[in-house]
C-alpha cells in the first residue's frame, strides 16, 4: 500500500491502494473537501461518488463523504478503476508534446464520462486518438455548451503537475464571449465574491457577500449595436464565474437564459455564447505555453451576419 505525502497533491492512478494521514491544522474538514483537495482533478461530486462507491476507511472506521477529520487521522483507500471505452470521432488537436495534449473542444461536447454520458465524450475520443500509446486524463472542464481550448495530461505525473497550477490559479484563462452591449467602460474588472443561490431550490450561482472570492477582467473588442464581442480574463475559477460576473454588471452572456441573456433569432448560434480563446499554462517540461483555439464557425457566423 502505498503512503501519501503528507498534505501535497496526489496524482490519482487507477486501482492504486493509499494510505494518508491528515496533517497538522486540519479540524472538522469534511472527508469529501479534504480528498478533492489531494485529488485536485476531481470535482468534489465526483468525490462524493467515489466514497460511497469504494470502502474508504478513517481510523478503520467506513465512512461517509460528510465524515468530518482532525489531524492525525489515518485515512485508507483504493482508488477506482477507469474504464473509458474508446471512440472514434474527430477531434481538432491543436497542442501535443510528450506530457500533453489540447484540443478544440467543439460547442456541445462533454470533457469527459459523468453521469447520463458514459460515452461520446472527449475523453473517449482521445483514449482511440491514443491507441495505446499513452494515457490521457482530465485536468480540467468546460461547460457543454462553451468551445474551446482543454488540456489533458497523457501520465499521471503530467495530471498532478498540471492539476496543481489549476488549484492554485496559476493558469491564465482567457475567453471570448457575444454578449448584451450595456458597458459603461470598455473595459474593467469585477471583484464580487460568489456561491449558490440563496434559494437552494434555484440550480445556479449567484452574487453573495458570504461568498467565495471571484475576479474577472474584460475588454470590449468590437461594438455591434446591442451586442458586442467581448476578452474576458478570469483570475479564478469559481462555478459559472464569467456568466455571474456578466449578469452582475448588466452584460449577459447572449443565448444564456439561466443568467439573463437574451435568446438570440440566429441560425448560427444557438449556444451559450462563450469561447476558451487561449490557455497559458507552464507544461511538466517547465517551458511556459499559450495554448490558442481558434473561434467556433457559429459564433463567427453570427459577427459576420452583425457587422453586415
Amino acid at each position: 500500500m502505498a503512503q501519501a505525502e503528507s498534505e501535497r497533491q496526489i496524482p490519482f492512478i487507477p486501482g492504486e491502494e493509499l494510505e494518508m494521514r491528515v496533517g497538522g491544522g486540519k479540524q472538522d474538514v469534511r472527508l469529501d473537501s479534504y480528498l478533492c483537495s489531494r485529488f485536485g482533478q476531481l470535482s468534489r461530486q465526483k468525490m462524493q461518488r467515489v466514497i460511497r462507491q469504494q470502502e474508504i476507511l478513517v481510523n478503520g472506521v467506513k465512512a461517509k463523504p460528510s465524515r468530518k477529520l482532525c489531524s492525525g487521522d489515518l485515512i485508507k483507500l483504493t482508488l477506482p478503476s477507469r474504464e473509458i471505452e474508446p471512440e472514434a470521432m474527430e477531434l481538432e488537436v491543436i497542442y501535443e508534446d510528450e506530457d500533453v495534449v489540447a484540443v478544440n473542444k467543439a460547442p456541445g461536447a462533454i470533457v469527459h464520462p459523468g453521469r447520463g454520458n458514459p460515452n461520446g465524450t472527449l475523453l473517449n475520443g482521445l483514449y482511440h486518438y491514443a491507441a495505446g500509446r499513452f494515457s490521457p486524463d482530465v485536468v480540467h472542464r468546460l461547460d457543454k455548451d462553451t468551445s474551446g481550448a482543454v488540456v489533458f495530461s497523457k501520465h499521471a505525473r503530467a495530471n498532478a503537475f498540471l492539476c496543481e497550477q489549476f488549484q492554485k490559479r496559476t493558469t491564465h484563462k482567457i475567453y471570448n464571449a457575444i454578449v448584451s452591449s450595456n458597458f459603461a467602460e470598455d473595459e474593467g474588472i469585477i471583484d464580487v465574491p460568489l456561491g449558490d443561490h440563496p434559494n437552494e431550490n434555484i440550480h445556479k450561482q449567484a452574487v453573495r457577500p458570504d461568498g467565495r472570492d471571484a475576479k474577472t477582467a474584460y475588454r470590449v473588442v468590437e461594438q455591434m449595436g446591442d451586442f458586442a464581442l467581448v476578452e474576458i480574463e478570469i483570475f479564478t475559477g469559481r462555478t459559472h464565474q464569467i456568466r455571474v460576473h456578466l449578469e452582475h454588471i448588466g452584460c449577459p452572456l447572449a443565448n444564456d437564459p439561466l443568467y439573463g441573456g437574451r435568446l438570440l433569432e440566429s441560425p448560427e448560434l444557438k449556444r451559450t455564447a462563450l469561447h476558451s480563446k487561449k490557455l497559458e499554462l507552464i507544461l511538466p517540461c517547465g517551458k511556459k505555453r499559450a495554448i490558442s483555439a481558434k473561434i467556433p464557425r457559429d459564433m463567427q457566423a453570427f459577427l459576420e451576419s452583425r457587422r453586415a
